[in-house]
């Protein structure tokens, strides 16, 4: 296995009688939950960064895209579909409800998941400053 339970290796604690099957196979159901959890964090959270991409940035197949966008106009629903970090919130949405078991969950989710698209849009953006908000001292 190679994980370690009280500083021994756990096979090791089965050899000598430390531990038993079923506390192993408990064990690996966990790191396999885990992992599978994370995979599903990782996954949507690239399909969250690619829609919301998507949606505030490109023009999509036939101009999808930007028909919606222009269809929206200016008001409050444009303004969140030509913000990436707008929209990223709004499509993070669904896959925190979908991803997540308690209401708790389901809320951290759905910040987290936006997040992680927020720094997948830093990390491949390339040299665009960030809008920064007007400072005016009196």
């Amino acid at each position: 296995l190679g994980f370690q339970l009280n500083g021994l290796p756990i096979m090791a604690q089965v050899a000598f009688g430390a531990l038993e099957i079923q506390e192993v196979q408990h064990l690996q159901l966990k790191v396999f939950r885990i992992k599978v959890m994370f995979y599903l964090f990782l996954i949507n959270s690239l399909a969250v960064w690619r829609l919301s991409h998507l949606l505030s940035e490109e023009n999509g197949p036939f101009d999808l895209s930007f028909k919606l966008r222009k269809a929206v106009g200016v008001g409050f629903f444009g303004s969140l579909l030509n913000c990436f970090y707008c929209c990223s919130i709004w499509v993070a949405f669904p896959f925190a409800l979908f991803l997540g078991n308690s209401w708790v969950e389901k809320f951290v989710l759905w910040l987290a998941i936006s997040g992680a698209a927020c720094l997948a849009e830093k990390a491949t953006t390339k040299n665009q400053e960030t809008k920064k908000a007007e400072y005016f001292e009196d």
